[in-house]
């Protein structure tokens, strides 16, 4: 024979064809030569050939097949759809090609060319490789975990405004490992995640394709993105848990996972690619928070679907502009039963931002994090930050339902950077709901406007202590009582009670060696012992860990019902013998704080009654005018009377509200 290239799809759907020996003279077979041939089982590629075009032999169903010498060119797709072939060999003296476990690979070893898709179970990839053709898995339904080099550097590909993954069409794949060092990847409960060296966080590039039901993102994992596609074809899926401190997600990432339901993108997330939802013919239900400012093109909504969001966002005028006419998608605004107050605040470093959840008790259990954004879509800016280190960068208190964001915390992330000063931030809750739940409070988002920060903030020493570390060691006291002397002393509890101490007035309190500042609060009426007041009349009871006196006079600022604002409460110590002891009264201020000044600690109880019974003991301050009055009983009345005057707020001279 002489022919020399057997052309373009000269056999091309020759689905009879069961066996066919190319002539010697044959050098080059052109692209899609052999396509659909189902019927093929045998070739014998001679010596002669050097190239073999792109999905030549695609579709056959051939079960091996030999590369000869001097092949030194093989196309794309070469053996795509031969679903039955499980190995590729190559011939010894192959100056470019190479075959390991039936896998083929360039003679360097440094690009996987094509793994057989008749292979099944496990596949592991040698160390060296540092690529992988697009094609090379394609249609490999059998595999069901791959392990991946720590050389590998090139894994998805793009093309025509598409991201694509080599395992695309793996449908039997659940798991994708990589090897430990890799600079580029990592994989993480058998996902894909690519790094970003610099901060440490990932993004998803690739879910297998064989996960089936809900997909949830590992805890821990600081994932900041979702890559282009990550999740195409995944029709497995029936559900995808996206974690918070996500901000943005590329193209097609959901596109065609047809069995999607609903999603709920997280509040933090500010950019949205085009073709999210294309091919996601179940999806019925789509949350986007307000902290979206951007949908890059067509989203690709399938149709009859409701999103849900917040009234006058972002979301909300893409829904009008994508569908004027209300034929196929329906905006839900987002409510809740829980209300945020305080929602706009302005903040210049002198004072924490504090929030009061109305309706909380026994709906908001715990708060998990505090998100705050700003975004510039005409100039394509955004910003995102993250609090979440309860007790260390905000408190909660459940029984009031007040959200205290330290000023400390605050100030680090909005005055870290000029770009980041005067902006105003909308910011949402993550919490747990009292059946276990996580949810985010989107609906409810507040504005914070920075302004520049303030000089007159008072110079204070603030010691933070979680909700499982309330105490201070007698070696951290000596320190704070070190810096009490230029400074005032803040102690904050993670259910926000504060203890602040006045400059220079701090000393060691003998015999202690720990000083635990530790208070638990509650509201059962039912738990006090003979109160001298009624049910409506009880605030709330405080039972602090600390006993006895404090290393000064400290200012306590305690948290109580916003529905007390503006009302003057009243302070009494409960004894062990069941009195109640006056202490201290004050007018609960517009954050709904309730503050007063003691000196020791004990068990207290906060009411709206003042009692008119002279105590026996309780705070010093108290018994002490008590004696003195006992003593100088004799004295003169106007001087008497000045002293009173003096300190009507802490004798047990009452006038009711």
């Amino acid at each position: 024979s002489s022919v020399e290239t057997i052309e373009n799809s000269a056999f091309a759907y020759c689905e009879s064809l069961m066996e066919i020996v190319i002539p010697e003279k044959v050098t080059v077979i052109e692209d899609y030569t052999f396509v659909c041939c189902t019927g093929l089982e045998k070739v014998t590629i001679p010596d002669s050939v050097t190239k073999i075009g792109d999905y030549a032999f695609g579709s056959c169903g051939l079960k091996s097949v030999t590369i000869p010498k001097a092949v030194t060119s093989i196309g794309e797709g070469v053996f795509s759809g031969c679903s039955s072939l499980t190995e590729i060999k190559v011939a010894e003296d192959n100056a470019a090609y190479v075959s390991a476990d039936g896998i083929l690979y360039n003679n360097a070893k440094k690009e996987l060319v094509c793994c057989p898709e008749g292979k099944k179970g496990s596949v592991t990839i040698p160390e060296g490789i540092t690529s992988i053709r697009r094609d090379a898995f394609s249609g490999n339904e059998n595999l069901t975990s791959v392990t991946l080099p720590s050389s590998i550097k090139d894994i998805m590909y793009d093309e025509d405004g598409w991201r694509y993954s080599p395992f695309d069409e793996c449908f039997g794949l659940t798991e994708i490992n990589i090897a430990n060092g890799n600079p580029v990847y990592t994989s993480i409960e058998g996902c894909l995640y690519q790094k970003d060296g610099a901060s440490g966080q990932l993004g998803l590039v690739c879910c297998p394709k064989g996960r089936e039901g809900t997909f949830t993102f590992p805890e821990n994992a600081d994932v900041e993105y979702i890559g282009a596609y990550a999740f195409y074809n995944c029709s497995g899926l029936t559900h995808i848990k996206l974690p918070f401190g996500l901000t943005w997600i590329e193209d097609g990432a959901f596109c065609w996972c047809n069995n999607l339901a609903s999603i709920e993108i997280p509040y933090g997330v500010a950019w949205m690619g085009e073709n999210l939802f294309h091919g996601c013919e179940h999806l019925t239900s789509i949350t986007i928070p307000a902290s979206v400012y951007k949908i890059n093109g067509d989203i690709g909504f399938p149709p009859d679907v409701t999103v849900y969001g917040q009234e006058g966002s972002y979301a909300q005028e893409y829904i009008k502009e994508y569908d004027p006419e209300g034929a196929f998608l329906k905006f839900q605004p987002i409510t809740s039963s829980v209300k945020l107050t305080s929602t706009e605040q302005t903040f210049d470093g002198t004072k924490d931002l504090v929030f009061r959840l109305e309706n909380a008790a026994g709906a908001v259990k715990e708060i998990k994090g505090i998100r705050f954004c700003w975004s510039d879509a005409k100039n394509d800016m955004y910003r995102y930050f993250q609090i979440d280190n309860y007790g260390k960068s905000y408190g909660y208190d459940p029984q009031s339902g007040t959200l205290v964001i330290y000023k400390e915390a605050v100030s680090a992330l909005v005055y870290s950077e000029d770009a980041y000063k005067g902006k105003t931030y909308i910011g949402g809750i993550d919490y747990i709901a009292a059946d276990g739940t996580e949810k985010t409070m989107d609906a409810m988002a507040w504005k914070v406007t920075v302004a520049p920060r303030s000089t007159k903030a008072v110079s204070q020493k603030v010691e933070t202590l979680t909700q499982n570390q309330t105490a201070v060691a007698a070696d951290q006291m000596k320190e704070l009582v070190e810096d009490n002397k230029k400074n005032d002393v803040v102690i904050r509890l993670a259910n926000n009670i504060c203890f602040t101490f006045a400059k220079g007035t701090m000393q060691m309190v003998e015999g202690k060696n720990s000083y635990d500042f530790g208070a638990n609060v509650y509201k059962e009426y039912s738990k006090l012992t003979k109160p001298p007041f009624a049910e409506d009349e009880f605030v709330q009871a405080i039972n602090y860990n600390y006993s006895g006196n404090l290393p000064a006079e400290a200012s306590i600022s305690i948290p109580v019902d916003t529905k007390w604002i503006g009302k003057t409460l009243y302070y009494y110590e409960v004894t062990a013998d069941g009195r109640y002891i006056y202490v201290d009264s004050d007018v609960v201020d517009k954050d709904g704080f309730f503050t007063i000044q003691q000196s020791h600690c004990s068990n207290y109880v906060i009411s709206t009654k003042a009692i008119a019974e002279s105590p026996k003991t309780g705070d010093s301050n108290a018994s002490a005018f008590w004696i003195m009055l006992l003593l100088f009983a004799a004295g003169s009345l106007c001087a008497v009377g000045g002293f009173i005057a003096a300190n009507r707020k802490r004798i047990g001279r009452f006038e009711k509200e």
